[in-house]
Parts: C-alpha cells; structure tokens; sequence
C-alpha cells in the first residue's frame, strides 16, 4: 500500500479511487498485450528470404538472392547444394501468387533440366532444401 505524504490534501477514499483506476489500467493493458501476443506477426517476402537464406547456409548452401540482373520474372533464390546441385527458389508470402511473367520464367528453367520451386513458407522451403540435399548427380 502507497504510504500517505503528511502534506497531501488525500483521503483514505481518494487514495482507495487511485488504486482502482490504476488496477484497471493494468488490467486493459495487460488484456491488450495478450491480444497482440496472440496474432501471427505479418511476415513480408523479404524477412521469409533471409530466413530462407539463412536457413540455407546453415545446411551449407550457397544462398544468392538474385535481383533481377535484367531479367524481369527471374525466381528470388539462387541455391547451390554442397555437392554442387543448383536450384532456384520463388518466394511468396501466405496469399500471394505469382505473375504471368513468373510462371514463364520457372517453366523456362524447368525445361532447361533446373529445380525450381515456389514457396509460402519456411518449411516449404526446408523441404526443397533436403530434396536438393538427397539428390545424387
């Protein structure tokens, strides 16, 4: 309990008011902490990236993020397995989907021999990685 300062011009009943405000106050933030802990964090394609990409390195990969180098509907990833198996990684959050460009562009890998996935989330990705990982060329 608070103790009382001699001078303050304070009852027992201001002070009793006090403390019910301040404990309902807690209450209403700690209900909206809980609130916000509960939702799932919005995740953007580049944060899913470099978790992707550092998810690669660790099994030791070679993880490139390619930006385009002039080439409009390329995939996001470069990934080159410890043994040298390449494969190529388009990334989309949860939702998103890929453009006419896109399709085009991974078709055209796949028709030269490549492995090319599109992923919405990190255990997909994981997955891709393990199969690159278990293939013997």
């Amino acid at each position: 309990m608070t103790k009382l300062d001699p001078k303050a011009q304070f009852t027992a009943a201001d002070l009793a008011k006090h403390e019910r405000r301040e404990e309902a106050y807690k209450a209403v933030r700690a209900e909206r902490r809980a609130r916000y802990r509960v939702r799932e964090p919005r995740r953007t394609e580049s944060s899913l990236q470099g978790s992707i990409m550092y998810a690669a390195r660790r099994l030791g990969f070679l993880a490139v993020k390619l930006r385009g180098h002039g080439r409009r509907g390329m995939p996001d990833l470069l990934l080159i397995s410890p043994e040298g198996v390449v494969g190529f990684l388009e990334v989309k959050i949860p939702g998103g989907k890929l453009s006419a460009l896109q399709e085009r562009f991974i078709n055209t890998l796949h028709q030269h021999g490549q492995r090319v996935a599109t992923v919405w989330k990190l255990e997909e990705a994981i997955a891709f990685l393990q199969d690159m990982l278990d293939v013997e060329d």
